[in-house]
């Protein structure tokens, strides 16, 4: 899965102040693919569009277990636009709010990882890492 990219480079780019928008950006970003290809294995349609919640939702309707990602799909979601393009107020972030958004993506990820495939699955996407214990 691309996701995979996305979610290595933003554990990569938490570690640099001077990248958090670029991190962020990747923690949506590779919630927006692993949804999309979720529903794509799904429904066999690629659905268009980057808001997170609404592409969490429909996947809702395949799996109500994406129901517990939905406060995360609405945090992530927040990263698209205000990550990319200049706005009118500073958009900073913090150290705190990327750990959140990194663990958040690294949980939403692997939960979809695992949906899609099989434990004993020999073509499956690697895992991302988490920090999380238990």
């Amino acid at each position: 899965m691309r996701a995979y990219t996305d979610i290595r480079a933003a554990r990569m780019l938490s570690t640099d102040e001077a990248c958090y928008l670029a991190c962020a950006f990747h923690c949506q970003q590779c919630i927006e693919k692993a949804i999309k290809g979720f529903l794509l294995m799904e429904t066999g349609n690629l659905y268009d569009g980057h808001n997170l919640t609404w592409l969490c939702k429909k996947a809702c309707a395949y799996d109500g277990a994406f129901t517990e990602f939905l406060d995360e799909s609405v945090f992530l979601n927040s990263f698209y636009i205000s990550t990319r393009y200049p706005t009118d107020v500073p958009f900073v972030l913090t150290r705190s709010q990327i750990e959140k958004a990194v663990a958040m993506a690294t949980d939403m990820y692997n939960f979809i990882l695992d949906t899609i495939f099989d434990e004993d699955d020999e073509d499956k996407t690697p895992r991302a890492l988490s920090d999380r214990k238990g």
